[in-house]
């Protein structure tokens, strides 16, 4: 069976989930959503990964997969999400996911991270308000992430 893996990260969390799914299962593929060119229908296996910034999964996902919906349906699919933040999960969920990929895909929640030093001025104002944290921290969940396979 083949299984490409492919995500967006601004700064570096989801890159970091994807390359440990990627190192841990031994795959060989793993490629930027917004570089990928390859014909998805070759893939048995499609593992997404995506931040989530204020409620929003990463816009260029976001189009993926509206875009190759109906292939997705015929995949198997994983999908990860990276945020700090679970409050109102669900309607997170539903307002970035339509029903059919809800239903389809195993989506998994793998924590996140904040890394100060990677955000601009304006993130972390929104972070130390929002979020009441100052400095970078990590919560990856990697006991989720070794569900995904």
């Amino acid at each position: 069976m083949k299984t490409i893996i492919l995500y967006e990260s601004k700064h570096g969390c989801t890159k970091k989930c994807a390359t440990y799914i990627k190192e841990k299962n031994h795959f060989e593929n793993m490629v930027k959503i917004s570089e990928f060119k390859d014909d998805l229908s070759m893939y048995d296996k499609i593992v997404i990964g995506t931040p989530v910034y204020v409620g929003q999964i990463n816009k260029v996902v976001k189009s993926f997969i509206e875009t190759n919906k109906e292939v997705l349906l015929t995949k198997e699919v994983h999908v990860f999400i990276c945020a700090m933040n679970l409050d109102n999960y669900e309607q997170m969920l539903s307002m970035n996911f339509d029903e059919s990929i809800r239903k389809h895909a195993k989506i998994t929640h793998v924590g996140g991270a904040y890394d100060f030093k990677k955000l601009g001025w304006f993130s972390k104002l929104i972070v130390k308000k929002i979020a009441k944290i100052d400095h970078s921290v990590e919560d990856i969940k990697y006991d989720q992430l070794d569900l995904i396979f």
